[in-house]
């Protein structure tokens, strides 16, 4: 039977409240390599580890590059950031994704160079008046594809993923997207689900604001 967004919305709600300081069975994605079943339901990056709810989940997709902020891009001085790619499919096809961006370790700066926040035509947005430079934002995007660009390195490998598994690409998607940035840390979550799973718009904004 396929979850409506309300339904999966009661598993995913502690998504952004579930980045444990300790965890020790995720899987560590410093060392990993996708593709891999994600047994514990964690993926650690760091000290910190993402929960992701009830379901069957894989680590499709890895990127490693360095934190950037106003001393310079991507030096090799700073911090290594890890992102992943972490999703849940069933028969029926894609139910849900979740990209997790952190650094491994902390690093102090006065302000980051990405500005994720600063997006034209969301759906929906709330910066919650926070600073330029150490941002914090939610957003969502209305997406009329997802997965289909052979461009993007690091979510080619999740179509790669799709496409040997013989699942259908999950067609239009809403993209959840939290940042946070601050004076010695920041994070990205961001939650793809597909259209066809929404109950209405408002049941989407409903479940990004929990």
């Amino acid at each position: 039977m396929r979850c409506s967004l309300l339904c999966f919305s009661r598993a995913v709600a502690l998504l952004l409240c579930g980045l444990l300081s300790h965890a020790a069975h995720a899987i560590d994605i410093e060392v990993s390599s996708p593709p891999q079943e994600i047994d514990d339901l964690q993926m650690k990056i760091g000290v910190r580890a993402l929960q992701l709810p009830e379901g069957g989940w894989t680590f499709v997709a890895k990127r490693q590059d360095h934190t950037s902020d106003d001393r310079g891009m991507n030096k090799a001085t700073h911090p290594q950031t890890y992102t992943a790619y972490a999703m849940n499919v069933d028969d029926n096809g894609m139910r849900a994704g979740v990209v997790l961006k952190l650094p491994l370790d902390s690093h102090r700066t006065s302000r980051w160079v990405d500005e994720p926040c600063e997006v034209k035509a969301p759906f929906y947005k709330d910066d919650f008046q926070s600073s330029y430079g150490q941002s914090e934002c939610l957003l969502i995007f209305k997406r009329k594809t997802h997965l289909t660009s052979s461009n993007d390195v690091f979510y080619g490998q999740a179509k790669e993923w799709l496409r040997e598994k013989r699942v259908e690409n999950p067609g239009p998607v809403y993209e959840i997207q939290y940042f946070r940035f601050a004076t010695n840390e920041y994070g990205w979550v961001r939650i793809f689900v597909p259209q066809r799973l929404a109950v209405s718009e408002s049941a989407v904004l409903d479940f990004a604001k929990k």
